[in-house]
């Protein structure tokens, strides 16, 4: 497969990268070219340079932000001429006088459908089995990631392949199907991130906006998204062909999706909080678990995933109900099929140290008082030593007494 940055053919590009490289004008995301900002190239995605001998000069106007979607308005045009080496390169200047951010839904085109995503990375799972459609959304979401919130928690979905018997076979279908993911996707430097892990080992890259971790058969490390796949999978020979033929297209959905970097309104907030308690309910009320669930970060990342997949700019109620009753699905079906000798003891899970305990305790205090929940004011007031505080808060997450909101703002969950 071509290298994500070296693709020209059409059957390669994604439905929004088509329409900026033959129809649209003066329209891309923008990448700078100089430290002032106030030169730019408008790219056909964040992961394609632009190929057209072009470039954008700020006049008198804002400057735009890194990596958006604009339309400049320019003023004039003038070619300009370089000596590269022993060759005369002629490049277009356009100088701006204005830009507006653009909607990427305005620039899809059929090319990139997502029944025929779903079929990709579906693929190896039997469609006789009742829960088909949730293990197939579950592919998907993995696979499409989900967007980063908060400078507090990076984006991305991690799950956990979860199985009793030898899951050998499920486990190299998976890896198929995640071939889907481009290798720039894989390094550590690169905005989104993704890896496939036999060990408890959490890579935290530096530079990533997006993180994509899947486990095999480990529960102690926080998941999102538990996947069942205690089945016997389609043999390889029955879909190897379709994934190779369908790949260009299957990739070039992904790429439109990871466009989209949809919020959660400030109305679903209490909405958001309400299904926290739910799905805190749900795991209290068993005595074992099949894995470690980041109880936090499982309804804002499951409810961005599901509006990300359906390429919108806000989540709605519907992304919400759908990312709950997806995690209810198989939450139950994980705890069904495995054992208790392999599961975990949930009031330990879930149980605070010494110091988690007291950061838990600060932060009630700190709302009582009516002062508000963000990061700063937490790390201000709170007793814990200061190089312990943003793990100790992590943990709170994880365990479900806190949860992150937009603008670094930290929803509390009354644990009981």
């Amino acid at each position: 497969m071509t290298d994500l940055r070296n693709r020209y053919w059409g059957f390669e590009l994604s439905g929004v990268e088509y329409k900026l490289i033959f129809e649209k004008e003066n329209m891309g995301f923008v990448r700078f070219a100089n430290k002032n900002k106030d030169i730019f190239y408008l790219d056909p995605s964040p992961f394609l340079n632009t190929v057209k001998p072009e470039i954008y000069v700020s006049e008198n106007c804002p400057i735009p932000p890194a990596g958006k979607l604009i339309e400049a308005i320019v003023r004039e045009t003038e070619d300009k001429y370089n000596l590269n080496k022993t060759i005369v390169e002629k490049i277009l200047v356009k100088y701006v006088i204005d830009w507006k951010i653009t909607d990427p839904n305005k620039l899809r085109t059929n090319l990139t459908i997502k029944d025929e995503f779903l079929n990709y990375v579906s693929a190896p799972i039997p469609r006789s089995i009742y829960n088909f459609e949730d293990l197939q959304n579950c592919l998907a979401l993995s696979v499409i990631s989900a967007p980063q919130l908060t400078e507090m928690e990076k984006g991305g979905i991690n799950s956990v392949v979860l199985g009793e018997s030898n899951m050998r076979s499920q486990w190299a279908a998976i890896k198929k199907i995640m071939s889907i993911v481009p290798n720039e996707f894989k390094r550590p430097t690169s905005r989104q991130y993704y890896k496939l892990l036999e060990d408890d080992s959490r890579p935290k890259p530096f530079n990533c906006c997006e993180v994509n971790l899947a486990y095999f058969n480990i529960t102690n490390v926080p998941v999102h998204i538990p996947l069942p796949f205690e089945m016997k999978f389609n043999s390889v020979a029955s879909y190897q062909e379709n994934l190779e033929n369908y790949l260009p297209l299957a990739r070039a959905f992904m790429i439109d999706a990871l466009l989209f970097q949809p919020e959660i309104p400030e109305v679903m907030q209490k909405k958001m909080e309400e299904t926290i308690y739910d799905l805190i309910s749900n795991i209290t009320s068993n005595s074992l678990i099949s894995h470690t669930p980041d109880i936090g970060s499982i309804i804002p990342k499951l409810t961005t995933s599901y509006a990300r997949l359906d390429f919108k700019l806000n989540s709605t109620s519907n992304d919400l109900n759908e990312g709950k009753e997806l995690w209810e699905s198989l939450m139950g079906e994980s705890e069904t099929n495995n054992s208790s000798s392999r599961k975990l003891d949930t009031n330990k899970l879930l149980e605070l140290t010494s110091d988690e305990e007291t950061l838990y305790m600060d932060i009630i205090n700190l709302k009582d008082i009516g002062i508000d929940l963000t990061f700063e004011n937490i790390k201000k007031k709170t007793s814990i030593m200061e190089w312990k505080f943003e793990d100790t808060l992590e943990k709170l997450k994880i365990k479900g007494r806190i949860y992150y909101l937009s603008n670094d703002k930290i929803g509390l969950i009354n644990f009981k």
